[in-house]
């Protein structure tokens, strides 16, 4: 949110906890054509440029997502987009970052996804883990779907492995085939 190309996205943020989808789109727009500007040609990235989870939180469609999408692939023109998706079930992560995080966060967290449109059904933990399920689920078909390619890695791992999982499967991307 401080990168300058998303000075934009920052401040509609700041000022509604929401960012339409332009806004979005606008801001990799700028943020692509800087990549093109000085010479990269690949861009490798996690979820966040699609932006499935906030739109979905924001109350957009699984169909309303997928036309964000197709926008944000047509403004990445020459760039190679791979987007790098950690995965693991949410059952073991949620009450993992429970457990790590500061007393009082399992509450905000649920608190802040019952406030957002899209979200409001979680409650709960069993509600949020299945809201994470889901999202992930939605975000796996939607990538799948686009141009760009999705590199899925197991997250159960220690970080190190997980570093070493990502490199080997970017590896396997760049590799000629035989």
């Amino acid at each position: 949110m401080t990168h300058p190309d998303y000075r934009t996205v920052a401040a509609e943020f700041g000022d509604s906890a929401q960012v339409a989808p332009g806004t979005l789109i606008d801001a990799f727009a700028r943020y692509a054509g800087r990549c093109i500007d000085n010479g990269r040609d690949l861009v490798i990235t996690d979820a966040l440029i699609p932006h499935i989870p906030s739109l979905l939180a924001w109350g957009h469609s699984e169909s309303e997502i997928a036309s964000v999408i197709t926008e944000l692939e047509k403004v990445s023109g020459d760039l190679t987009v791979i987007i790098i998706m950690l995965t693991s079930d949410p059952a073991v992560t949620l009450p993992r970052a429970i457990a790590r995080e500061a007393d009082g966060w399992a509450d905000s967290y649920i608190q802040k996804l019952t406030a957002a449109p899209g979200t409001a059904h979680v409650v709960d933990l069993p509600t949020a883990i299945q809201h994470l399920r889901d999202e992930a689920a939605v975000s796996r078909r939607l990538i799948s779907r686009s141009g760009w390619q999705l590199i899925t890695v197991d997250a159960t791992a220690d970080p190190s492995r997980v570093a070493e999982l990502v490199l080997e499967r970017l590896g396997e991307r760049s590799a000629p085939s035989a």
